[in-house]
């Protein structure tokens, strides 16, 4: 039987057309929060080559629910949308097989995370679209066996945003420089989000959740790109004549708990040269005094500007979320 099956499967994905493009809509959720969050994987054929767009649609943080859109594109060389996926066409998959498989092997299952996926691709003059539910509400172990090319569908995105990206998520550890680059490329991408493009995939993506969102619907709040940290700024700046000024960085924590508030600190400074020798952290909550140190001790003021040798600066954190 299991023969058989594999033979039929194999015999349909010699026939089935190769995907002259295709994208991919996953749909996080969490509990945490709770929150959900989006993401495209869009792979379409320019002549020999292909050019990949990676965008999420996100809130801010858990703390900040402020709508941001990253994304970033690449070209990808002599390589098609077929080559990417490889064996794992998903045009060669029967829409109605994989439901009936789907049915046939599903369980209840409640978990805290989730993530389904709404799959997307032009096969020859006829798009298929496929839903791909949450995992751990289908009988895994059962569905390999019997159709891998149905399980093959969970790792597809996993499997092509790795031939691209890597194993990291380029929109994870982000420097702040990075954060606004990959904020401004999503905006320029709202148009299209909004148009209705991806959202077929987002359909799928939903699935049986009971929410049927679009991305205009999702997006209808977005302000354009943003950051929630801003500063640090020193007080009564304009009484001191810095040379070179290094802001803190807001600490990823600190972001994270919407921490905010102020923080003290003693300067040890060479008079001639104003040079800061050493920095004492007066007082300031601790998360938020982790990147202060590094940051002050590359600060110098004008020589002869200090004149006892010891300065009090005294820096303001402020976490904004509209």
């Amino acid at each position: 039987m299991l023969i058989v099956a594999a033979l039929a499967a194999l015999a349909q994905a010699t026939e089935a057309p190769s995907p002259s493009g295709f994208y991919i809509v996953s749909v996080f959720f969490s509990e945490a929060g709770p929150h959900y969050y989006y993401r495209v994987l869009d792979v379409r054929r320019d002549g020999a080559d292909s050019v990949v767009r990676y965008i999420r649609v996100a809130p801010e943080s858990l703390i900040c629910p402020r709508v941001i859109v990253q994304a970033a594109e690449t070209r990808l060389r002599d390589r098609s949308p077929a080559d990417l996926v490889g064996a794992d066409n998903p045009c060669a998959i029967d829409p109605r097989s994989f439901r009936a498989a789907l049915k046939r092997y599903q369980q209840t299952i409640g978990t805290l995370e989730t993530i389904s996926f709404g799959i997307v691709a032009q096969c020859g003059e006829t798009p298929v679209s496929l839903a791909v539910p949450i995992a751990e509400r289908v009988k895994m172990t059962q569905m390999k066996a019997a159709h891998p090319e149905f399980a093959a569908l969970w790792d597809l995105e996993a499997k092509v945003f790795g031939a691209v990206y890597g194993d990291r998520d380029i929109f994870d550890d982000r420097t702040d420089e990075e954060e606004m680059a990959f904020q401004d490329a999503g905006a320029k991408l709202v148009p299209e989000l909004v148009s209705g493009r991806y959202d077929l995939g987002l359909t799928a993506g939903m699935g049986d959740s009971g929410r049927s969102p679009t991305f205009r619907s999702l997006l209808a709040a977005y302000q354009g790109p943003a950051s929630s940290a801003e500063g640090p700024q020193v007080f009564d700046r304009q009484s001191y004549q810095f040379t070179h000024f290094v802001p803190p960085k807001y600490p990823a924590l600190a972001m994270a708990a919407a921490i905010s508030g102020t923080v003290k600190l003693r300067l040890t400074v060479e008079p001639s040269t104003g040079e800061v020798k050493d920095v004492a952290i007066v007082s300031g909550h601790p998360v938020l005094t982790t990147t202060v140190i590094a940051a002050a001790k590359q600060w110098r003021f004008a020589p002869n500007s200090v004149q006892s040798g010891s300065v009090l600066v005294t820096l303001n954190f402020a976490f904004h979320c509209q």
